[in-house]
């Protein structure tokens, strides 16, 4: 199999954002110089050592891309000991029973971005002018891992308490905020509870209010991804359009015309986190791809996707996000196309396994813990998510029109949603299948996907694609 010259060439700029981080980026391109002579010894074809060294050349400029740019600026000495702040709220905020997570842009005692760990009350929104009482550690005597590894921050304010004073943000973050809020209102005050806090973290990516208990069963299943937007929530909507078509109300082209302004939408409603973001570009490329009948080649589109995101901001590389959704989508893209797409119910299988082994050495990495439980536990509730996202979605639609339709909808989002709770508890109580380990570190992540590449490598050699033509809108539920 050859891999796309569009994948090669963006995994190439990709490689070498990552390699910045790290001390192997001479014995990198010291390993790749070596196998473009082989390369050229063994074939003698031109074509193959022209792209080896476009290839090491668009490394070379990944790393100088982010080369001083490393994401955590050093903490301003005036809040090194302050213990009074204020700031703006930049981001959507993390709401959870006993903590609110977010990005603070301070400006005083001094200008910095900082992560927050704020009180649960008052509850702040997106632009909230913020005083602040607590303590500030800065980056470097901070864990790299988890929330603490948020981009451009300086450092970590624990605070015990909090005042808000005003909010300035514009227009439109105004109207996400009362969106999100309306949303969520509309589906837990109809689906129970704890059916209702996982349908609303399904539909806006906050698994807030979901019960310590409930996230814990879900971090030990492997199933936070779920409530976590992503690739697939996005690839659900843009299906979900794209499938509407076939009943003949609209023409396909312009459905296809719709879901992009649908997909971008939904994006911004959730806050533009990376990770969406990241599954947003991918499903337009695919997207005009088909408007221009071109193939609708996966790993191109993650590959541009990702490339395009580090190339704007290299401080993406930073969150844990968009890293385990490019590893999972790239992980994804490689296992269908050695298993093969003639039939979509062995995707059941392939994809849960293929995301979890593209994304165990970060998840050591970031929150070391293993979870052996969790290519069973999403085999088993891949086929609700979609259906409770479905089901979330129209029961908030049918709110607006007749309360008595909303009802019946929302025991249907009650049903998938708390099957998907249940598998959740069940995988949380086998044992042996997942623990918290030492942290892996960041030569073992190196280590761990070098062996991943050989892995995958001689499988291709032995078993080659064994993907066909066929191609459905289905598709889009693993693609992105």
């Amino acid at each position: 199999m050859r891999l796309p010259v569009g994948f090669l060439l963006s995994a190439a700029f990709v490689l070498g954002v990552a390699l910045e981080a790290s001390d192997l980026f001479v014995p990198v391109i010291a390993f790749l110089v070596g196998a473009i002579a082989i390369a050229w010894i063994w074939t003698e074809n031109r074509t193959i050592v022209i792209l080896g060294v476009v290839f090491v050349l668009i490394v070379t400029a990944g790393t100088i891309r982010v080369q001083g740019r490393d994401g955590y600026p050093a903490a301003p000495a005036d809040i090194l000991h302050a213990n009074s702040f204020q700031g703006v709220v930049i981001d959507v905020p993390r709401q959870y029973p006993t903590a609110t997570h977010v990005r603070i842009d301070l400006h005083e005692p001094s200008e910095a971005r900082v992560w927050a760990q704020l009180p649960p009350f008052p509850s702040v929104d997106q632009g909230d002018r913020v005083g602040l009482a607590g303590n500030f550690t800065p980056n470097e005597k901070t864990s790299f891992r988890g929330f603490a590894a948020q981009r451009d921050t300086t450092g970590v304010l624990n605070a015990d308490s909090l005042v808000v004073t005003g909010n300035q943000a514009p227009l439109h973050q105004r109207w996400r905020t009362l969106a999100g809020n309306e949303i969520s209102h509309r589906i837990r005050e109809r689906v129970p509870e704890p059916a209702g806090a996982f349908a609303t973290g399904v539909i806006l990516g906050d698994d807030g209010a979901m019960t310590e208990a409930t996230r814990e069963s879900f971090r030990i299943g492997g199933l936070t991804h779920m409530t976590a937007v992503s690739g697939i929530h996005v690839g659900v909507i843009a299906a979900v359009i794209l499938l509407l078509s076939r009943l003949g109300f609209i023409s396909r082209w312009w459905m296809l015309g719709l879901s992009i302004p649908v997909i971008w939408t939904f994006a911004y409603l959730v806050g533009m986190r990376p990770s969406v973001v990241r599954a947003s570009l991918m499903l337009t490329l695919l997207i005009v791809a088909q408007l221009l009948g071109r193939p609708r080649d996966t790993l191109n589109a993650v590959g541009l996707a990702s490339a395009a995101m580090l190339l704007v901001d290299p401080s993406f590389r930073h969150d844990a996000g968009f890293q385990l959704s490019v590893a999972a989508t790239t992980g994804i893209a490689f296992g269908v196309l050695l298993v093969g797409t003639r039939s979509h119910w062995h995707l059941i299988w392939v994809v849960p396994v293929s995301a979890q082994m593209a994304t165990e050495p970060l998840i050591l990495y970031h929150f070391g813990y293993y979870s052996l439980v969790s290519p069973f536990a999403n085999i088993l509730a891949a086929p609700f998510l979609a259906v409770t996202m479905a089901m979330s979605i129209l029961t908030v639609v049918s709110s607006f029109l007749s309360g008595i339709l909303a009802d019946a909808l929302a025991i249907a989002t009650w049903l998938p949603a708390s099957a998907v709770v249940m598998i959740a508890d069940y995988a949380a109580g086998v044992p042996y299948l997942s623990n918290d380990v030492q942290p892996l570190g960041l030569t073992g992540v190196w280590a761990a996907y070098a062996c991943l590449a050989g892995f995958v490598a001689i499988l291709f050699v032995f078993v080659g694609d064994q993907t066909t033509a066929e191609d459905s809108d289905f598709s889009l539920l693993y693609r992105v």
